[in-house]
């Protein structure tokens, strides 16, 4: 599968920061990685389903 990428400015629960994204096609629903949550400094938790505040990487 061949996919274009671009770079976006995500933000989640107040907290913003450019990430490189792939981009679909029509209809496609979006999708947020772990990559994504850890740059942002986020982690579900596998129990309570819910996002977890987690110190962020550097990219």
């Amino acid at each position: 599968m061949t996919r274009r990428l671009a770079l976006a400015e995500v933000e989640i629960e107040g907290v913003r920061r450019p990430v490189l994204v792939a981009l679909g096609s029509n209809g496609e629903r979006p999708l947020v990685g772990y990559t994504t949550l850890e740059m942002l400094g986020f982690k579900v938790n596998p129990v309570t389903h819910h996002l977890e505040k987690t110190p962020a990487i550097e990219d």
